[in-house]
């Protein structure tokens, strides 16, 4: 499977992450430090939704999340800037996370996450992603998780400037004219589009 065509497919549908400054700021504190500090995820926590978002983003030719430091970066946004209203409440992401782990715990027989294989994962993320059950806590919650995955994917520095379509600020208008002309049919890098 080609990831770029994938990614691009995949985000057709999903919200995007608002660049502001403070956005910014706490992605490159995040890309830039050697420790974890979580704020929102507990230990178990955050190995689960690290191991889901390498899944989902898995490292290739290009960096995958865990090189990136996306699930850091995930842990902090929540943490510091996603509001009750945004997403889910953090409530339910927090209850559907455990809910997840707790099932995957129980179908995989296992007690302990580390013991738990990729495929494993796979297969559990993959039972979630195509349930038609939006109002169940973990489906709400492991599609955020996936939301915040590839939002935060496709505005990393990294993603903009070497797999987007990239020209900085202030750059060339020009009016209406063909996408693959413009950019060889890449999505334009942090645009979210």
């Amino acid at each position: 499977m080609d990831r770029r065509k994938a990614l691009k497919n995949i985000g057709k549908g999903l919200g995007t992450i608002t660049m502001t400054p403070s956005v910014l700021n706490l992605l490159q504190s995040c890309q830039n430090s050697s420790s974890i500090n979580l704020g929102f995820f507990n230990k178990e926590q955050f190995s689960v939704v690290s191991k889901l978002m390498e899944i989902i983003i898995p490292e290739t030719e290009t960096p995958g999340a865990i090189s990136l430091k996306l699930p850091e970066f995930i842990d902090a946004y929540i943490y510091n800037v996603i509001d009750e209203d945004n997403i889910s409440s953090k409530e339910v992401l927090n209850e559907g996370l455990n809910n997840f782990i707790d099932l995957v715990k129980l179908e995989t027989k296992k007690e302990q996450i580390n013991k738990i294989s990729v495929k494993q994962w796979e297969d559990q993320l993959r039972k979630v992603l195509i349930s038609e059950d939006n109002n169940d806590k973990i489906t709400t919650a492991i599609k955020d998780i996936r939301k915040l995955t590839v939002g935060v994917y496709k505005i990393n520095e990294f993603v903009g400037e070497n797999l987007m379509s990239y020209n900085p600020v202030p750059g060339i208008q020009k009016g209406c004219f063909d996408l693959n002309e413009a950019s060889g049919g890449k999505v334009w890098s942090g645009t979210g589009q």
